[in-house]
């Protein structure tokens, strides 16, 4: 059984785990879940990263979040049993997650006391996450929007930074050309050193010095 799996699922003996947990492994840009459909269980990443997103009424999607390794998904409408509200979709190959089935997590949150709290804490940490992001992007520049992402990343993930430019404008809501173009910067300044797929952090004060001045404008 994976670390990260006996951490989430603290407190659940582990052959009854074993028992319930099915292991998928996904592509890029393969759809874990879609918006709309039933909430059937709890994903959990072990390898990989899964976007959050979620499709407007005009077709524009919108990301809601970013997740890697040890982190959960589908965990809304486990309570209450309504859809899931974004679309999963796999942003690395490969992306491997294991899944338990909503009515044995909800009776696992009842029989076992600590495995209740550690889910519920981390969905504390999910929403805190979410509006602090929302309140930060308010009035942001494309600049303190990247150096922001790439300090948050790397102190979840460790430097540097596996991301691709495409999906580092994807998490920001901006362009490829205008990451490019701002990492190329930053990198001048030997703020970073920029490779494919992959932002190393050299200067990470100067990197948390631009944005809190910026953000004090």
């Amino acid at each position: 059984m994976p670390d990260v799996w006996c951490e989430i699922f603290a407190g659940v003996p582990m052959p009854i785990v074993q028992t319930h947990l099915i292991e998928r492994t996904y592509r890029t840009n393969e759809v874990v879940f879609r918006q709309g459909e039933t909430t059937t269980g709890l994903w959990v990443i072990q390898e990989g990263r899964v976007f959050i997103v979620h499709g407007q009424w005009d077709g524009t999607p919108v990301l809601l979040g970013v997740w890697g390794p040890g982190d959960v998904i589908g965990a809304v409408g486990l309570y209450d049993g309504r859809p899931y509200p974004a679309n999963a979709v796999a942003r690395e190959t490969p992306t491997r997650l294991g899944w338990i089935a909503r009515a044995e997590v909800l009776h696992w949150v009842r029989q076992y006391p600590e495995f209740a709290w550690n889910l519920g804490r981390r969905l504390s940490e999910r929403l805190r996450h979410v509006q602090r992001v929302r309140i930060s992007e308010h009035g942001q520049s494309n600049g303190d929007r990247i150096r922001q992402k790439l300090l948050e990343l790397a102190e979840r993930d460790g430097s540097p930074v596996q991301v691709t430019q495409e999906t580092l404008a994807y998490m920001v809501g901006t362009t490829r050309e205008t990451v490019s173009r701002i990492l190329h910067e930053m990198a001048r300044k030997e703020w970073v050193r920029v490779r494919y797929g992959k932002i190393e952090i050299l200067n990470e004060t100067a990197l948390r010095n631009e944005r809190d001045a910026s953000e004090t404008l």
